[in-house]
């Protein structure tokens, strides 16, 4: 059984908190999803970080020799956690094999570039046009220090080159750019190392030559609201601006996408599942507003489809976990009641004429 690295991720997401032996079967260590990667937590040890990157080097040797010798693996500091979730994965009758999903910062990383490439911003063959870390993460709104590499990898671009080696299409990582080499930086070459025949340069340029050339549309999502960079057509009405300060709370995005793993893409709630050229989507909700003081964690979190999470932050339908169709993760029983106390405070204006909601089937 050959194992992707999203089945592995997945794998992982859906065994968060179980004890599992090393492949020795001298040690027990649990894993979550981490980031693009994953996390291994041994017993009385220090916590072991994988990247998607680091993963893959694994998957490639395993998938080849399909075996569990460690032999092969000299060198390689996590083998005996990754052999011990691999012996899981090919004992499971449940290997998630579906294409993966981008998240959100993903997706947003993926339509600056794109939209880009449609601009005519980017020219094959002329790497002074590719964008650089920074110009990236401005685009996004993002700060650009310290370092905007480390900043970018963890804003989507690990994700992004995970995301499309695995669906084997171009490179599109390639594309961006160390803003004073104008080459890409050493994170690349390890994920796509050029033959060892190869001019790496101009091996490098004619990969970029098929992303640029490539029609990524079925991959995106309508995102107009977050990529400065998507150009006007010339029919457009374009609505006058004003320039205004937002304060915002943070959310921590990696709690969210390590639920959303969990949950696949179902909805908790109507068992709805959206499924989009990218993968299937689903929304976390916070049954505690963080805007009212509620807390980013999972016990505050649910995962819902666009339809409920309206119904949700309006308040406009109860809720009781018992009627939960999917029930995975340990919710707060304040934050419920937090949510009901809102609900009950509206429920005269829902009952006034067309006002009414009804709640999702």
């Amino acid at each position: 059984m050959k194992i992707k690295v999203n089945q592995f991720i997945r794998f992982a997401a859906s065994v968060a908190d179980q004890p599992i032996l090393t492949i020795g079967r001298n040690k027990t260590f649990t894993v979550k999803p981490s980031g693009s990667g994953v996390v291994f937590l041994p017993e009385g040890n220090v916590p072991r970080p994988l990247s998607a990157n680091d993963i893959r080097r694994y998957l490639e040797i395993y998938n080849a020799a399909q075996n569990f010798n460690t032999a092969p693996y000299s060198g390689f500091f996590h083998a005996s956690y990754v052999l011990g979730l691999i012996r899981e994965i090919t004992g499971s009758n449940s290997v998630d094999d579906t294409p993966p999903a981008l998240s959100l910062n993903g997706q947003r990383l993926l339509t600056a570039i794109v939209n880009r490439i449609r601009a005519g911003r980017i020219q094959p063959g002329r790497p002074d046009t590719f964008p650089s870390y920074s110009d990236l993460l401005r685009s996004l709104g993002l700060p650009t220090r310290p370092r905007p590499g480390v900043l970018l990898r963890g804003r989507g671009m690990d994700e992004l080159d995970f995301w499309s080696i695995e669906l084997e299409l171009p490179a599109i990582t390639g594309l961006i750019v160390e803003e004073l080499t104008t080459r890409p930086g050493r994170g690349f070459w390890r994920s796509h190392p050029a033959p060892a025949d190869a001019n790496r340069d101009a091996w490098w340029l004619a990969q970029m030559a098929r992303v640029i050339a490539y029609d990524w549309s079925p991959y995106l999502v309508s995102m107009d609201e977050v990529s400065p960079d998507a150009p006007e057509p010339s029919t457009r009405i374009i609505p006058g601006r004003e320039t205004v300060i937002v304060t915002r709370v943070i959310r921590d995005s990696q709690i969210i996408s390590e639920l959303k793993a969990v949950y696949r893409g179902r909805c908790q709630l109507c068992d709805t599942t959206i499924k989009l050229p990218s993968g299937d989507y689903v929304e976390a909700h916070h049954l505690w507003p963080l805007g009212e003081g509620g807390s980013d964690t999972k016990d505050n979190l649910i995962c819902v489809c666009p339809n409920c999470h309206t119904r949700l932050d309006f308040a406009a339908i109860p809720f009781d976990r018992k009627d939960l169709v999917t029930d995975l993760h340990p919710l707060n029983q304040g934050n419920i009641d937090h949510h009901n106390d809102r609900y009950r405070k509206r429920a005269p204006e829902l009952a006034v004429g067309s006002t009414t909601v009804q709640p999702a089937q």
